[in-house]
């Protein structure tokens, strides 16, 4: 009878336990990431055409069985500009892929054709599209001090025995915005590693002012802004900002507060350089300024050309400089 009572009791547990619901996964399956990869729907631009002017969402599509890397290249057929968009995702949708016309690597975009590459890498997906721009990305809103498309004659430029090149070209180099940008080359014979400078006060720019119009008074919001082309010859550019503190329309270093922050300049083609103010530090520390950052009392804008060690080569060229508020520039 023992017996009996012990095997309806294993058989009771047994059914008892074959009917439990099974245990939920937390997370993703590894399938999900290891799978085999395949495309559930192709990848497209969301239109033949993208205007960048007004608040189309310009995007891109494709849906894949499984999540991965992907990679979209969009380039301009005439310009050369090329913008990338990276994501990890198995849906790509304007939640993830919309571009507003901006660029990754310069020149900027043009009202042109270009050619969309879609690429799974480890996959071996390489999938392109076509998509004209009718109409570019505006320029971004600030105060442009210089864009080199006029000789710029009122410019100070100071010229060590070191200096080979210090002028505006527009060759062999194709400039980001226009037709013409400025071109800084030498080699330190000196030994100090002195090439040269140029210089741009605020009345080069508008002749009544003694200092740039800022839109603001706060170092964090005001970011400085420029275009620069490295040759692959490492290049120091001290950019240096003279403050006009007395109010008296001289900027002069021994009594008012100069500001400085350096690049050095170790790529190959066109990158934005942006320099937030607050960063900047001073380098006249001997003189008698306040010590204290104006940017609305900014007099003077100079870039210094150095070499990285003494007797070494510098070479850089720069374009389209503007100050912005509250966020870097974007081409």
């Amino acid at each position: 009878m023992r017996l009996m009572k012990n095997i309806w009791l294993i058989a009771i547990i047994l059914g008892f336990w074959a009917c439990k619901k099974p245990k939920e996964v937390d997370g993703p399956l590894v399938t999900e990431f290891y799978g085999p990869f395949n495309l559930v729907e192709g990848f497209k631009a969301s239109a033949d055409t993208f205007s960048f002017n007004n608040t189309q969402a310009n995007h891109f599509t494709a849906k894949f069985n499984r999540s991965a890397d992907w990679k979209i290249t969009i380039k301009g057929l005439q310009s050369g500009a090329v913008k990338e968009i990276v994501g990890s995702s198995k849906v790509i949708d304007f939640n993830n892929s919309v571009w507003n016309g901006s660029t990754t690597f310069i020149p900027v975009f043009k009202s042109e054709n270009c050619e969309a590459t879609f690429t799974v890498e480890d996959e071996g997906v390489l999938i392109k599209d076509t998509v004209f721009i009718k109409t570019v990305k505006p320029v971004d809103q600030g105060l442009v001090i210089a864009d080199f498309e006029t000789n710029n004659p009122g410019f100070f430029i100071d010229y060590s025995s070191d200096g080979d090149t210090i002028r505006v070209e527009s060759a062999p180099l194709k400039a980001p915005y226009g037709k013409q940008y400025f071109l800084m080359q030498g080699y330190d014979k000196n030994g100090d590693t002195y090439l040269g400078q140029l210089g741009i006060e605020a009345k080069d720019v508008i002749s009544s002012d003694t200092v740039f119009k800022t839109s603001t008074k706060a170092p964090s919001e005001l970011y400085f802004n420029l275009l620069v082309y490295g040759f692959n010859k490492p290049s120091i550019l001290k950019i240096q900002f003279g403050e006009d503190e007395n109010n008296n329309k001289i900027t002069d270093n021994k009594t008012e507060d100069v500001y400085a922050k350096s690049v050095t300049v170790d790529w190959v083609g066109w990158k934005v350089v942006s320099i937030k103010y607050s960063e900047t530090t001073i380098d006249n520390a001997s003189a008698t300024g306040n010590k204290k950052q104006e940017p609305d009392k900014i007099g003077i804008v100079s870039f210094i050309h150095l070499t990285t060690a003494v007797k070494g080569k510098a070479a850089y060229a720069f374009d389209y400089m503007i100050f912005t508020t509250g966020k870097p520039f974007q081409p």
